[in-house]
């Protein structure tokens, strides 16, 4: 992970360097994390900064008290080296991202940890590399650095081909010279054309070592950012574990049964449609509110009814009886799940779910239950503990202290007791949960970001690769939120396989969302499953492209060819101590 890369990096400056004066800048939800990092894996005391305390060499300062800190001073000490993590959010919050960059500029290293950038996205790819280096690109006009992309983006397709063909080298001798040579020729590039010259089809290898050499090369020389360093997911795959999938759809109960669900569900949609001609902004500050929460409870529903001061009788009415049914099923719990086939509401099957998977089994079992909304959290660790007892849940959300999360995290993963950490998105936010065996998404967010977020505290390095990373996914059935599950799943596959890099163009998605909603509000999501399909997959095979690029800079080098061949012949060197 890239967190403990960086504190790698701390520590082996500081060695260089005891004395070396160091700032982090992290989200407030993960500077514990960081700080034990650092404290326990590396031995490095770290502070996290207060206006009412000195700083010292190794400071800690929360993203969100930044611009608090600069105005107290924190500018004024001379730091060496700065660390950024999250720094693409800093693109969405336009004061962090200019104070970041005053940093950038009076900071002498500097290594900013983000989402894989996209260079499709050329406004945002060049924001971040201005705060990499505001004396290169601070006042580069948009226009030059897209020309800079497009040579880039030619050359780059030209070397993806050739990295291809060189899995069969054999086959495709004559054409990656060829097309070498080419590329030296249209560069004028001497060294390069030097290097191709040297790939002689008569040697031992055919010229595998000096083709891959001008690969490296071209990768090397022909990156517009050579401080960009791309981790692929791709090279340590083998030791991951695979992600699997288990759906839990239902049918929403309705007045027929005394539970109302489903007539909430038409009513919102007829009120929805009776706003008249949808804009987008409409659709992200009350229609996707008013969705999103009452496809995770009645109680986050009847939040957001307040919260957005709807007064449509109707909808009202029918809100009430479905929360109130659903407060006298709570009541019900023991005598429902002994009879499951009787149960409505979504949580009490959640609760039903996990009881199963934990009944009978000889190892202690570990679920992370995730939802969005702090009412479906609180009436969902009601039931947990019912069912279970205290000492079998644990609670990890907005409002708790720090100290009261870091009880709650190391009660989850060292008590064989606690089997549920319940978990709002604060949760999703970089901590380790890689020890628990599933994931349960009470409700999923409107962000594959997010989702992908959740699934990442399990699927995480360390886990051991034959224990699957397995998502318990709740829908109810032919709903908005059935068509929002097969955008997730059908069209980027998050519940199979990470975003690997797509997450800095996830907000481009949201707004094709928003837009397929003021299209049609019931049946827009499915008709634009294709089109999401077709741009995801766009977006893919250009970060793949980028990501090999960059990569076969350093795979191909000398250095490391030689390595690899040194490496080769001392593993079978009979001196075991020097083979080791």
């Amino acid at each position: 992970g890239k967190t403990i890369e960086a504190c790698a990096i701390v520590k082996i400056m500081k060695a260089q360097s005891p004395d070396l004066q160091i700032l982090f800048v992290i989200p407030g939800s993960l500077v514990d994390q960081w700080r034990n990092e650092l404290q326990y894996k590396f031995n490095i005391l770290a502070d996290v900064y207060s206006q009412y305390k000195e700083l010292s060499n190794v400071c800690i300062v929360p993203l969100e008290e930044l611009s608090v800190a600069i105005q107290a001073g924190l500018v004024r000490k001379n730091w060496d080296f700065c660390i950024v993590d999250e720094s693409h959010r800093l693109l969405s919050l336009p004061v962090e991202y200019d104070l970041v960059k005053s940093l950038s500029k009076i900071v002498s290293n500097l290594l900013l940890l983000s989402a894989t950038p996209v260079q499709e996205n050329q406004t945002e790819y060049l924001r971040l590399l201005t705060l990499l280096s505001p004396a290169q690109y601070e006042n580069m006009p948009l226009e030059h650095f897209k020309r800079l992309v497009d040579k880039q983006r030619k050359i780059q397709k030209r070397v993806y081909a050739m990295l291809g063909d060189l899995e069969e080298y054999d086959d495709y001798y004559d054409d990656i010279a060829d097309d070498l040579r080419e590329a030296a020729e249209e560069l004028r590039d001497d060294t390069l054309l030097e290097i191709v010259e040297t790939i002689d089809g008569d040697s031992e290898d055919k010229g595998l070592t000096n083709a891959r050499l001008a690969l490296s090369y071209l990768c090397e020389h022909y990156r517009i950012e050579r401080r960009l360093i791309r981790n692929r997911r791709e090279v340590i795959r083998e030791s991951l574990p695979p992600r699997t999938l288990q759906v839990e759809a239902y049918e929403m109960a309705g007045s027929d049964v005394f539970y109302y669900e489903a007539n909430v569900y038409e009513a919102l949609l007829t009120w929805i449609q009776d706003l008249g001609e949808l804009q987008e902004d409409t659709i992200f500050a009350i229609v996707q509110p008013l969705l999103a929460s009452f496809f995770s409870s009645p109680w986050a529903f009847m939040e957001q009814l307040t919260k957005l001061s709807v007064k449509e009788r109707s909808l009202l009415s029918y809100a009430q009886k479905w929360l109130q049914a659903a407060e006298a099923e709570h009541k019900r719990l023991e005598y429902l799940l002994e009879d499951p086939d009787k149960i409505s509401g979504r949580l009490i099957r959640a609760i039903d779910y996990i009881d199963q998977e934990v009944d009978g089994q000889k190892l202690p079992v570990k679920v992370v239950v995730f939802t969005t909304y702090a009412a479906t959290l609180q009436k969902f660790t009601e039931l947990a503990i019912k069912r279970w007892g205290y000492p079998a849940c644990a609670v990890f959300c907005k409002g708790m202290t720090r100290e009261e999360l870091n009880d709650n995290v190391d009660k989850f993963q060292t008590s064989d007791q606690c089997h549920v950490m319940v978990c709002d998105e604060l949760g999703g936010e970089g901590r380790n949960f890689q020890m628990a065996d599933s994931i349960v998404h009470l409700d999923f967010p409107w962000s594959a970001n997010i989702l992908e977020q959740r699934i990442g505290r399990l699927d995480r390095i360390g886990r051991e690769k034959d224990r699957p990373v397995k998502s318990i996914v709740f829908y109810a059935q032919e709903t908005i939120e059935e068509q929002l599950f097969q955008l997730w799943n059908k069209g980027l596959n998050v519940f199979q396989a990470s975003l690997s890099g797509l997450e800095i163009i996830l907000g481009e998605l949201n707004k094709r969302i928003a837009i397929a909603l003021v299209r049609d509000v019931k049946y827009g999501l499915s008709g634009s499953i294709e089109d999401i399909i077709e741009y995801s997959q766009r977006m893919k095979a250009s970060i793949a492209e980028e990501q090999y690029f960059d990569a076969a800079a350093i795979i191909y080098r000398p250095l490391s060819i030689q390595l690899e061949a040194m490496i080769a012949k001392y593993r079978k060197n009979e001196n075991e101590m020097f083979a080791s």
